[in-house]
C-alpha cells in the first residue's frame, strides 16, 4: 500500500491537531470558507465538549455534522456523499509522515 500503509489501517488513525488547521486552510483556499468564522465555530465547538474528548475525534464528527452538507450543497452532491472525509483523507496524504529514521546499526 501507498505511503507506508497496511491493508486495514485507518488512514484517520494518522491525523493529528495539525491537520485540523491544514483542512480549515485548504476548505478557505478551494471552496472560499471564511477561515476566520470557521475556526471561531470549531473552537466554540470544542469548548463544548467534554474534557477526556480527543481533539481530532471530535473534529471529525464537527466535519460531518456541520462542514459536510455545507461542502455537498456547494459541490451539487447528494446528502451523506463523504466529501469531508475524502478531503480529510487527501490533506493526510499529502502531508509528509514525520517518521523518525531506524536507529544506526553498527558495523562488523
Amino acid at each position: 500500500m501507498r505511503d507506508g500503509m497496511r491493508s486495514g489501517d485507518n488512514i484517520f488513525d494518522q491525523m493529528e491537531a495539525i491537520h485540523i488547521t491544514k483542512v480549515l486552510e485548504e476548505l478557505a483556499l478551494r471552496f472560499g470558507f471564511p477561515e476566520k468564522k470557521w475556526k471561531t465555530e470549531w473552537k466554540a465547538h470544542l469548548s463544548k465538549q467534554p474534557g477526556n474528548q480527543n481533539e481530532v475525534s471530535v473534529f471529525l464528527r464537527f466535519g460531518h455534522e456541520r462542514i459536510e452538507p455545507v461542502l455537498n450543497g456547494l459541490l451539487l452532491r447528494r446528502s451523506g456523499h463523504p466529501t469531508f472525509s475524502k478531503l480529510c483523507e487527501y490533506i493526510i496524504k499529502r502531508e509528509p509522515r514525520h517518521v523518525k529514521p531506524p536507529p544506526a546499526r553498527p558495523y562488523h
